[in-house]
This record gives structure tokens, C-alpha cells and sequence, in this order.
């Protein structure tokens, strides 16, 4: 199944917003509360800011994508600054108050308050930088794919919003479809060659047992890209956070 929250980050186009709607191209109102204000992961800033709401929120029961109209809203930055909207990045979260009215078009529509920009978790940070150093090792595995798939069993310390924004980030940076998914799941779904043992379309990073020290500034994890039987990449990673940046050194690295 390919959708922006879990299996593919393809950005949905189901229309959700036809409910109680006499036809899609209409929208109607629904009011939540007089001020109401909910997390989101930022997936367009452009011509139109689009957020996705928090998978808990009542906002992401009436709609899996948010249109957010920022004419008159205060848009604060990380250190309570002011900024404009075109200098909120994609792939961030942001808190958007608004007055609880939301337009059931699709995407839903909020004409927000206010804008509050957060800071990215060290902890994505550290996943987004060690998939960063596997995809760059041996980069010849990733000529001509469409498909990154990141295998996310082993990862229990983040939540489902935390990997969501993670897969967001993923495919912002990469331009690539992404996918969280298992090889089982990808044999299933017909896009491994099992003849040849390989995945044409794309690339699977699996991340096993990443542990964090009890201070969250050091991670010890192992990591593999995965294209075929005979084109694949591993080693044994540990990454520090130090003034801001994560640093990663590698160790018992292997190629196939």
C-alpha cells in the first residue's frame, strides 16, 4: 500500500474530503473549537503551504492533508524570531493555531493565528544523518531508482509521528518515493526480482539495533543498503552529537 502516513510517501490524492460534501469540487465547514491549534509535518511551501497533521490530532480525522492560508498569522521561528513562511523548510514541524473552522475541501483548508516553527529532534537528525552515509557508500547501487524502502522494525525509539516526520525528511531530500517496508513486505508486493534476488526499482536500508546512550548523544547501530544479492553495502556505525552536528564513525564494514 503506497500513502504518506506508513507504507509509500507518495502523497495521497484519495479524496477523504467528500464526506457530507453534495459534490467534491464544493467544500463545506466544520467547526472543532472557537481556538484550536495542532501539530504538523510541513510536506509543501511553495504556492501553497500543506501541511500533514499529527496522526492523533482531530485535524488528521478530517483530513490527512491541511492547506494552511497564512494571510494575516504570526510566523514565529525557532528562537521566537519572526519570519516569513517561505523560510520554514519542508520536512519540519510547525504548530499551527487557528479558530477551529476548517474547510472540508481537499486538501482541508485552516486560516491560521499563528505559525510556530519547532526545531528538528537531535534523535531524527542522528537516523537522517547515518541513512545519509549508507546511501553515499558504494553509489553505484543507487543508479537509476526510483524507490528508497528503509526498514524501520528495529527502530523503537521513535514513535510513528517521529518516523513519519523521518520518511517526510527522507523523500524531500532525496526526490526519491520512499517506502517503510520489510524485504518480506517488498517480496509481497511484487517488487523484488525473486528470480535474480534483487529489487530493480530501488534500494532497502535496513537499520537493526540502534541504541542510544542515556544522555541521547552518542547512538550505536548497524546498517545495511541493500540492491541485490551481489550489490549490497553494511558496516557497524557509531554517531556523536557534538556541537550541533552528528559525526559518524564506521567500523567491520562489508560489500557484496
Amino acid at each position: 500500500m503506497r500513502g504518506i502516513i506508513k507504507k509509500m510517501f507518495c502523497l495521497p490524492v484519495i479524496l477523504l474530503m467528500c464526506i457530507g460534501l453534495t459534490g467534491c469540487g464544493e467544500t463545506s465547514k466544520k467547526k472543532l473549537s472557537s481556538l484550536t491549534h495542532f501539530e504538523a509535518i510541513v510536506i509543501k511551501n511553495g504556492e501553497n503551504f500543506v501541511v500533514v497533521p499529527n496522526e492523533n490530532s482531530n485535524e488528521a480525522r478530517i483530513s490527512d492533508q491541511i492547506a494552511v492560508r497564512t494571510n494575516n498569522a504570526s510566523i514565529m521561528g525557532i528562537n521566537n524570531q519572526v519570519i516569513r513562511i517561505d523560510e520554514i523548510p519542508v520536512g519540519h514541524v510547525v504548530e499551527i493555531t487557528y479558530n477551529g473552522e476548517i474547510m472540508e475541501s481537499y486538501p482541508a483548508q485552516v486560516f491560521a493565528d499563528k505559525i510556530q516553527l519547532y526545531a528538528m529532534s537531535p534523535i531524527i537528525e542522528a537516523y537522517l544523518k547515518i541513512i545519509e552515509e549508507i546511501y553515499q557508500e558504494d553509489p553505484g547501487l543507487n543508479q537509476d531508482i526510483s524507490i528508497i524502502a528503509l526498514d524501520t522494525t528495529d527502530i523503537k525509539n521513535l514513535n510513528d509521528w517521529e518516523k513519519q516526520i523521518l520518511l517526510v525528511n527522507m523523500e524531500q531530500k532525496y526526490g526519491k518515493e520512499v517506502m517503510e517496508s520489510t524485504f518480506e513486505e517488498l517480496m509481497n508486493e511484487g517488487l523484488i526480482d525473486k528470480e535474480n534476488r534483487a529489487f530493480p526499482e530501488g534500494i532497502l536500508i535496513t537499520i537493526t539495533n540502534p541504541n542510544f546512550n542515556e544522555n541521547k548523544d552518542t547512538l550505536t547501530y548497524e546498517i545495511k543498503k541493500w540492491r541485490s544479492g551481489t550489490g549490497a553495502v553494511g558496516y557497524t556505525g557509531i554517531a556523536y552529537y557534538d556541537n550541533g552536528t552528528w559525526i559518524i564513525e564506521k567500523k567491520n564494514m562489508w560489500i557484496s
